[in-house]
């Protein structure tokens, strides 16, 4: 077997001495999925959680204690780095991943290497703002607007918009879905 690279930099003391103890160890993967993207890895090689859940219990502690200054995040361990598994665990030794998140980061769970295409992503976004401010100036033309700048929704809009809300897609009338479709030719162009 290949020497394993996570065992290879715990020898050669390449983690973060701070985080570290006497059964885990924290270091910044090769390739980060997101800034700020940490592991935290057994000292002993241990192929995965499965193998010693009492070590996997202390390194998922640190990484609890780890992500708690961190808001929003996602704290993630696979078992199964065989070729025959379809878990994504790439390394055989236990480790967990710490991954900061915030919105727009384009990171897709199960993340790849390929990460969204930027681009798409705010094409993406600005079809959204015009579809939600198109959905604002319906809204304005159709309601009243108060003295204290809030606007009344007229009694059968919303009738009708609850019988809409509560309604499947497929139990639509043809026109109501024909709006529902010209929703979607606006992002069709793009993820064709």
């Amino acid at each position: 077997m290949d020497e394993c690279p996570f065992c290879a930099r715990i020898t050669a003391d390449q983690f973060a001495p701070l985080t570290a103890d006497s059964h885990v160890v924290t270091f910044a993967p090769l390739n980060p999925v997101v800034p700020g993207h940490i592991l935290v890895v057994s000292r002993t090689h241990i192929i995965n959680a499965a193998a010693d859940p009492i070590t996997a219990g202390m390194a998922m502690q640190k990484a609890a204690n780890l992500a708690r200054g961190l808001g929003s995040c996602n704290i993630i361990t696979s078992i199964g780095a065989e070729a025959t598994q379809t878990a994504t665990q790439t390394v055989p030794h236990l480790h967990i991943h710490v991954v900061p998140r915030r919105m727009g980061d384009g990171l897709a769970l199960p993340w790849t290497t390929e990460q969204v295409d930027p681009t798409l992503y705010e094409q993406l976004a600005a079809i959204e703002h015009a579809r939600w401010a198109h959905w604002q100036s319906y809204m304005h033309s159709k309601c009243a607007p108060q003295p204290d700048g809030g606007l009344l929704i007229p009694a059968e809009l919303v009738t009708h918009w609850q019988r809409m809300i509560d309604t499947p897609y497929d139990q639509l009338t043809e026109q109501e879905k024909a709006s529902d479709r010209e929703q979607v030719d606006r992002y069709w162009g793009l993820i064709q």
